[in-house]
């Protein structure tokens, strides 16, 4: 009997998109456990049902039988090694996997920076336009990277899909996102008007359909 997956998730974070690309990529059957915060930050009380399958607050966790797995680049090598059968997101070879690591690497850190601010400033009551413009000019220069290794392949590591498409689209996907009709005050209109992708990003913007289609 295949033992059953649960996820952990606040649905909207891109670490929590991230998981649900990788088990959906791979046609791994798992049930999704929304994680629901009544305010910002999320109190104790919202997290409670984390901490009681995972030991730990935060989102995504991931269960697995009588394992449990939290932090997402952890869960990503958590699937790849216990589920060989299903499509890879890392490589055997190390050159390959040490290249997956570097765009790892750069969307967990310098694309993560700039997307953490303007989160912050959309909850903020004080908005700091300069910091908003700044983040924001950052971001597409990162986009502009990727836009540049795009041009020479399909993915950012050749022509699969791997853990580095997956970590940094949906980071990525912010920057893409339409204004919510009738919520001129949500997080996600805010992304749409604050945090543009950048002029000339044609691959990248297939790049992310593609990958997001997982999600």
């Amino acid at each position: 009997m295949v033992e059953k997956i649960k996820l952990y998730e606040l649905p909207p974070s891109p670490n929590n998109i991230k998981v649900r690309i990788a088990l959906n990529y791979k046609k791994i059957p798992f049930e999704s456990v929304p994680i629901a915060f009544k305010g910002y930050p999320p109190s104790s009380e919202d997290r409670r049902e984390v901490v009681k399958a995972s030991g730990q607050p935060l989102t995504p966790a991931l269960v697995h039988g009588d394992r449990a797995i939290f932090d997402s680049g952890a869960i990503l090598r958590y699937l790849d090694a216990n589920f060989p059968d299903t499509p890879r997101l890392f490589s055997n070879e190390y050159a390959t996997m040490k290249e997956i690591e570097k765009w790892e690497w750069f969307a967990r850190n310098d694309c993560s920076g700039p997307v953490s601010i303007i989160f912050g400033q959309a909850m903020s009551k004080n908005k700091d336009n300069k910091e908003i413009a700044r983040a924001a000019g950052f971001f597409q220069e990162m986009t502009g990277k990727i836009e540049h290794q795009l041009e020479r392949s399909p993915f950012l590591v050749g022509d699969r899909l791997t853990a580095a498409d997956v970590t940094a689209v949906p980071l990525v996907n912010l920057a893409t996102l339409s204004p919510e009709p009738g919520a001129p005050d949500s997080i996600q209109t805010f992304f749409a008007n604050n945090f543009p992708i950048g002029d000339g990003r044609d691959h990248t913007r297939t790049w992310v359909k593609k990958v997001m289609e997982f999600a």
